[in-house]
């Protein structure tokens, strides 16, 4: 639709329908249309064990808006810790920090992502826990701090599924203005096809995340079933040892079955 500024003058905005979500879409397919979805996953789960991701670029608004994506493809989880989707590059020491963060920085051009992406600082924060993400360069440094990676690799993901999701996406991308150019996305919108597209990786992925809390993302307060009422009732206490416990058993039993299937 489209609404006059003024009663009498001649300026007029157009607003495209459905109104573009930034970070839902925008956001999400400008991240799946430089990091290989495995990556993605792989990103998404050092955020889950309370790793820290460091997103540089040379667009502000491309940084800022995969920053919000990030967090937002965490669903059903939620991050808790340090969010900044814009931090000034002046502030670099910030990487260093003892608490788990998700923050954005946009520079000039490459080479200044690229300074930034080798700067001492970023080195050492990324034997320490931390993951990059260079936008300039669609590449991704994992941490290398010893053993995170490994055991994320272990973790099975749907990777033909989502790969799949992916191409698809990466075509559409190839050929829509509004999905290569931010001014052209606020301006126009996106289809219902490419929409239909972006919505399909997100349900991928939070399918996927789902399915990493067994019985506790299973159904609603799932989680009270591993725990205990504290104050006559008032309030929980959520003990993690019994979850772990619960998957213990589940793993026994399933090797069980294997053995028998032998």
């Amino acid at each position: 639709f489209s609404l006059p500024l003024f009663e009498h003058g001649s300026t007029t905005v157009a607003v495209p329908l459905p109104l573009p979500n930034i970070n839902r879409h925008w956001g999400v397919s400008a991240l799946f249309s430089r990091i290989h979805a495995v990556d993605m996953l792989l990103i998404l789960k050092t955020l889950i064990i309370e790793r820290s991701v460091l997103i540089i670029g040379d667009s502000s608004h491309l940084v800022t808006s995969c920053t919000c994506a990030l967090r937002e493809l965490l669903t059903p989880y939620e991050w808790a810790s340090t969010f900044m989707p814009l931090l000034p590059s002046h502030m670099l020491d910030f990487v260093n920090s003892p608490v788990p963060f998700i923050i954005g920085i946009a520079v000039e051009n490459t080479k200044s992502c690229q300074a930034i992406e080798n700067d001492e600082r970023v080195l050492e924060a990324i034997s320490t826990g931390l993951t990059c993400i260079n936008l300039s360069t669609n590449s991704v440094k994992f941490t290398t701090e010893t053993g995170v990676v490994d055991i994320l690799k272990g973790c099975p993901t749907p990777k033909r599924t989502l790969v799949h999701a992916q191409h698809k996406l990466q075509k559409m991308h190839s050929s829509c203005h509004a999905l290569r150019s931010f001014e052209n996305f606020i301006e126009v919108g996106l289809s219902e096809k490419e929409i239909s597209a972006i919505d399909n990786i997100r349900k991928i992925v939070s399918e996927y995340f789902l399915g990493l809390s067994d019985s506790i993302g299973a159904k609603k307060n799932g989680w009270q079933n591993f725990g205990v009422s504290v104050d006559e009732g008032e309030a929980f206490d959520f003990v993690p040892s019994t979850f772990v416990d619960s998957l213990n058993k589940q793993l026994q039993s399933l090797e069980c079955r294997v053995k028998f299937q032998e």
